[in-house]
């Protein structure tokens, strides 16, 4: 035990501040890679990912850069050690012990100790045992205090070693939970699937033999492995379409060939040692994000139509809800970031170029410079400070030392301030207020005493703020910034400022963003203040950026309101609504947003009355506005709207708004729109009855399962299967004779549903179809399956308007 207790007592000190230099300069290195990602915001998300790939692993590779260099230099101020109640040992002189003759009088004797200490032995105080033995030489004080310091725990590194093994746990079983997805997943062996696998492979590049299976476990593609990659399909799979199979493959593949799953795995390892480093999880985060953009570009650039791509992926998302992905996995269609990668996938302008050879050896070169650099990096020695001494009783008057000879040894510091006698304990610190240059060689002035049950605290009494990563960038990171913010007189600076304090999303800078808003007289400097506080989403904020509402920049007045619908308070749906009147169709438009994305019932009426806007889109968004918000108050005028509307899109997005609300008084509007002349309108509002789901089927819609053709239909049978109304049995058995697969599957799939006498005794009929394929459906059916044909129809409008608008400020 007290060779453990020992050991922690070394990691207490060295390895501690070892370990914050490896902190700050593993902050240092992830800003570097987010400051170069960000410059490279239009370049390629390939380029952007092997930058973030870079970082982490230079990250991971810091300690052993940082201990292995033979060269340094200082940079960061040391990490120091609380020294409350210890003592701190140094280099002091070792003579042999001399005796004044002068002193031995009345049983009282003084030696001078070895490094020139005076001792005074005296009679025990009271609760004293006399005969406990009291340390005589300098360096049994020092062992006896080191081992009074080795016995206290170093809470840090119990802290960090706990965590960093919860989070490495949790890899493990995330995967133990792989090894044995692996072992119950059913192989693919159906043709269109593996014809659409080889398709994949030669499209995207990849060579090495990847393992398909298929497993009821998820709802979603997954990927992981590098050595022997697997990929696991979906039970649903089996009625996707060829296209939606191939699109699903390609992407998958992507990730494994650009052995996305190892870099994962190593921004997963870094996380856990680097757990208390706020941009470590960042880098991670954009990492992951960055994987999937570039694994998109690759799916694009084999030929695949993006308007296509973004509804498969779309569709499937929806049908994954906010599931979360076990650790180690890459999934195609998480719900975070999902409405950034669609739009990211719709931009035309965007570029999905791979990895080029140039791009990657400067890339590499700039990461590889930094961490040599940081890894160089050293604490300054500090200026030689009066050590923390323990005194017992008063502090005395200094005693000569007997023997001053300069001679390597362990002593301590200010020796003539110690006396031995008894209890109570008290601490000297350093005067804080002192004039360094008033002693040119200790660089300070003599010690003071405090009360030990004080020491550690500040002047106020109060426990001092902890240190560590996030003092580093939350605080002195934001406060540098603020004044740089209020007070540079570069505009670029300010602008940089702004925008770096909008990176951080700490709320300490929403007051400075405000004043900069409000006083600023740069135009940019405006706009990316107002970008920082969308940001960060402070509600502190709504004021000033109400006031930027009327700013005479148009582009100042359209961050302010994207920036108010991130903050969604409330108490801007006023202003907001007052700019739906607004002469420019692109500020009502992005009103429009933010009011649904506060989703607030005050937004409603302003919100109805914008229904008549002269200009589609403004429409679109209003409708999209009041989907969001799903007052059944909107009912009347959706209605309205997709009864009469001259635009198809505007139709279309009153439908998806309707199902969004669920509200019964909607199906007649709703059952009228099933003969609109546009078949996607007609679509979209056999979703959303089918989203309603009433206590009993419409007519109408009966009608279109029955008569109408292609989507139509097999949405129809769709919406009908939510609502499960025995009365249309005969519909679905009639449908189950269609030559569409998709259509029969979703008859299966009603049937199945209903679950009553006549839907069983319909499946049961079919076990003696002539066709095996319907027989072995039917069986699944039967057994509460969906019967293996067919997918969800796409149950959301497209295209949807855009639903959020991104200014940001330019070059950032």
């Amino acid at each position: 035990m007290g060779m453990l207790t020992s050991g922690f007592g070394a990691v207490d000190a060295w390895t501690m501040g070892a370990a914050v230099g490896i902190a700050l300069k593993c902050t240092a290195l992830m800003a570097i890679a987010g400051l170069a990602t960000s410059l490279l915001s239009r370049g390629s998300a390939a380029l952007r990912h092997f930058l973030w790939a870079l970082g982490i692993m230079g990250a991971l590779a810091m300690p052993v850069i940082s201990a292995s260099l033979p060269w340094s230099w200082a940079v960061f101020p040391a990490w120091e050690p609380g020294t409350a109640g210890t003592v701190t040992p140094t280099e002091t002189a070792v003579d042999e012990p001399v005796v004044r003759a002068d002193a031995l009088e009345g049983g009282r004797q003084e030696e001078a100790s070895p490094g020139g200490v005076l001792l005074r032995a005296e009679a025990p105080a009271d609760g004293l045992d006399a005969g406990e033995p009291l340390a005589t030489s300098p360096t049994d004080l020092v062992r006896s205090a080191e081992r009074e310091r080795t016995h206290r725990t170093p809470w840090q590194f119990l802290m960090w070693a706990t965590v960093t093994g919860l989070l490495m746990l949790h890899h493990l079983v995330g995967r133990v939970g792989l090894a044995r997805a692996t072992r119950r997943g059913s192989p693919v062996r159906d043709a269109l699937t593996l014809g659409e696998l080889e398709r994949a492979r030669r499209d995207v590049g990849v060579r090495r033999p990847v393992r398909i299976l298929r497993s009821s476990r998820t709802r979603v593609p997954l990927t992981w492995g590098v050595r022997r990659p697997v990929v696991l399909l979906p039970e649903q799979s089996r009625g996707w379409t060829g296209e939606r199979l191939g699109l699903v493959l390609h992407h998958e593949l992507a990730h494994v060939r650009r052995l996305d799953a190892m870099a994962d795995t190593l921004a997963g390892l870094a996380c856990a040692l680097y757990w208390f480093n706020p941009l470590v999880w960042w880098a991670a985060s954009k990492l992951r994000a960055e994987s999937e953009h570039a694994s998109d570009d690759l799916v694009l650039g084999s030929g695949a139509r993006a308007s296509s791509y973004a509804g498969h992926l779309l569709d499937i998302a929806t049908q994954v809800g906010g599931k979360v992905a076990p650790a180690g996995v890459l999934t195609l269609a998480q719900r975070a970031r999902f409405e950034g990668r669609l739009l990211a996938i719709l931009d035309p302008s965007r570029e999905r170029s791979a990895l080029r050879r140039g791009s990657a050896w400067i890339s590499g070169a700039l990461i590889a410079g930094s961490v040599v650099l940081l890894g160089a990096a050293s604490p300054t020695t500090p200026a030689a400070q009066p050590a923390a001494v323990a005194t017992v009783g008063p502090t005395p008057e200094p005693a000569k030392p007997i023997s001053a000879a300069p001679s390597r040894g362990t002593g301590l510091a200010n020796p003539s301030a110690l006396d031995v006698a008894a209890p109570p304990l008290a601490v000297t610190l350093p005067d804080a207020t002192h004039d360094p240059e008033e002693d040119p060689v200790r660089g300070g002035t003599e010690p003071r005493s405090m009360p030990a049950a004080a020491a550690g605290r500040g002047d106020a009494g109060e426990a001092p703020a902890a240190s560590g990563e996030a003092a580093v960038v939350d605080t002195t990171s934001v406060r540098a910034l603020i004044r740089a913010l209020l007070n540079d007189e570069n505009e670029d600076v300010r602008r940089s400022a702004a925008w770096a304090l909008g990176q951080i999303e700490d709320r300490a800078a929403t007051e400075a963003l405000s004043r900069a808003l409000g006083s600023d007289a740069s135009i940019e400097v405006r706009r990316t203040a107002i970008w920082a506080l969308g940001q960060i989403q402070d509600v502190t904020s709504v004021g000033a950026l109400e006031t930027a509402l009327s700013d005479e920049d148009a582009e100042v007045r359209a961050t302010a309101l994207w920036a108010l619908g991130q903050v969604q308070s409330p108490q801007s749906v006023g202003p907001l609504a007052g700019v739906l009147r607004d002469p420019d169709p692109e500020a009502r438009r992005t009103a429009a947003w933010a009011l649904g994305q506060i989703e607030s019932a005050e937004a409603v009426a302003p919100l109805l009355a914008a229904l008549d806007d002269e200009d589609a889109e403004v429409r679109a968004q209003v409708v999209w506005a009041l989907g969001q918000i799903q007052s059944a108050s909107a009912v009347d005028g959706l209605v309205e709207t997709l009864r009469g509307d001259a635009e198809a899109d505007v139709r279309r997005q009153a439908a998806w708004a309707l199902g969004q609300i669920e509200s019964n008084a909607a199906l007649p509007g709703l059952a009228q729109a099933l003969r609109d002349p546009d078949p996607s309108i007609a679509r979209q509002a056999a979703w959303a009855i089918g989203q309603i789901e009433p206590p009993t089927a419409p007519p109408e819609l009966i009608e279109a399962a029955t008569s109408g053709t292609g989507e139509l239909r097999a949405m129809a049978l769709w919406a009908l299967a939510q609502i499960e109304d025995p009365a249309t049995v005969p519909t679905f058995v009639a449908a189950l004779r269609a030559g569409d697969p998709d259509i029969r599957g979703q008859a299966l799939r009603g049937l199945a549903q209903i679950r009553d006498e006549t839907a069983i005794t319909a499946l049961a009929e079919l076990l003696q179809d002539a066709d095996p394929e319907v027989r072995a459906a039917a069986a699944r059916a039967l057994a509460g399956g969906r019967g293996g044909w067919g997918s969800n129809p796409q149950p959301r409008p497209q295209p949807r308007p855009q639903p959020r608008p991104r200014p940001r400020p330019r070059g950032s």
